[in-house]
């Protein structure tokens, strides 16, 4: 696993994403006898040669979007994963989520519906990607 990249989103976003995607992956992998270990280096700092005889999930969080009014705010961002396979040029599974949500200020706050955003992200791209591994 290779923390996604994360242009213009904000670290705790994507932290919170992260970590909530890391444990997902790792309690849905225990029945597919699968365990993620994340690599602490960029993809451009790992050596090609060792990363094409092994598979490997990155992804990316980008157009990020919090627009907010007097009263309400739009929060909008998107979310690809890429999943390949030891010796491949071609990503074995590719998947885009967007994600768009609206909220009143009087019924919830911009934290709260971060970590909404966060954890609806991580469940569907976890299990999206445990979906392909068990195939």
């Amino acid at each position: 696993m290779i923390p996604f990249a994360a242009v213009m989103v904000p670290n705790d976003f994507n932290a919170r994403f992260f970590d909530q995607f890391v444990d997902l992956l790792n309690q849905g992998g225990e029945g597919l006898g699968l365990q993620f270990v994340i690599l602490k280096e960029d993809l451009q700092r790992v050596d090609p040669e060792w990363l094409a005889v092994r598979q490997y999930v990155t992804g990316e969080l980008y157009g990020y979007v919090e627009d907010s009014g007097c009263c309400s705010t739009d929060l909008r961002t998107k979310a690809r994963l890429i999943f390949r396979r030891p010796k491949q040029e071609v990503p074995a599974f590719r998947y885009e989520y967007p994600v768009r949500i609206f909220f009143e200020h009087d019924r919830s706050t911009i934290d709260a519906e971060r970590s909404k955003v966060a954890e609806e992200i991580a469940v569907n791209l976890s299990s999206e990607l445990l979906t392909v591994l068990g195939n």
